[in-house]
């Protein structure tokens, strides 16, 4: 099925972060979206990066095109230079996206995020 990209009402940097942690060669940021339909907007980075699903389920975009649900356990691949955008589909959805440690300095400083 064909779903249309969502208008988001927030930005990304207003979106509450879970955790942030740096280990093993990864950067880790996860994201404990509360409410069904909560979008995280369209955004790019500059590295390739997998965003893993920990609970819940969410639909996922990749350049305007809808690549699919995934639920726990499940990852979406999302290649560098690519626009993506997320919409949790059931309460309390946990999302973490999962960066090699090169491309941590560059997601920080694009989004002005410290490192805890």
């Amino acid at each position: 099925m064909t779903y249309p990209l969502p208008t988001p009402t927030h930005r990304l940097a207003d979106l509450p972060i879970q955790q942030i942690v740096e280990a093993g060669g990864f950067y880790l940021r996860s994201y404990l979206l509360k409410e069904s339909g909560t979008i995280i907007p369209q955004h790019v980075h500059d590295h390739d990066h997998v965003t893993l699903v920990g609970s819940g389920r969410v639909r996922g975009w990749q350049d305007g095109i809808c690549i699919g649900e995934r639920g726990p356990g499940e990852v979406f691949e999302i290649p560098s230079g690519t626009a993506h955008v997320f919409q949790s589909l059931e309460p309390y959805t946990l999302l973490c996206c999962v960066h090699n440690i090169d491309s941590a300095l560059s997601v920080k400083r694009k989004e002005a995020i410290p490192c805890r």
